[in-house]
């Protein structure tokens, strides 16, 4: 699902410089990156790929200069918000709550409409 450029960089706690509303669908290295996706830049090693990527925008920190055509996010550690980043764009699906065949409940336990109990799982009395 696309999400706009500001909304990320609020997700990241980074300030941006760009357009906002620019939409990102997916995060991809700096060398493989193209339009619509985020890229992260965190070590000068990479320099030559940052100058050259074609990413819609990139994580970079406090110290890097803007670059025509690509949006910039300042972050304190471009490393782990890339990594927040892969967890909002691609989240573990969680299963349905319920209890499902093979797990067993003690007839006196309370579980809670949230939960999740797969097959193996086992709630004795108070749980």
């Amino acid at each position: 699902m696309p999400r706009q450029l500001g909304e990320l960089a609020a997700h990241v706690g980074g300030e941006f410089l760009g357009d906002p509303s620019q939409l990102i669908h997916g995060l991809n290295g700096l060398e493989e990156a193209g339009p619509g996706d985020v890229s992260f830049y965190g070590n000068p090693r990479y320099r030559r790929q940052f100058e050259a990527t074609r990413a819609s925008a990139v994580l970079v920190g406090a110290d890097v200069s803007p670059r025509e055509g690509v949006a910039l996010v300042r972050v304190a550690n471009p490393h782990l918000a890339y990594a927040k980043l892969l967890r909002l764009f691609h989240a573990p699906e969680r299963p349905a709550a319920g209890v499902r065949p093979g797990a067993w409940v003690h007839p006196e336990a309370t579980i809670h409409p949230e939960a999740v109990l797969l097959p193996g799982a086992s709630v004795d009395r108070g749980g």
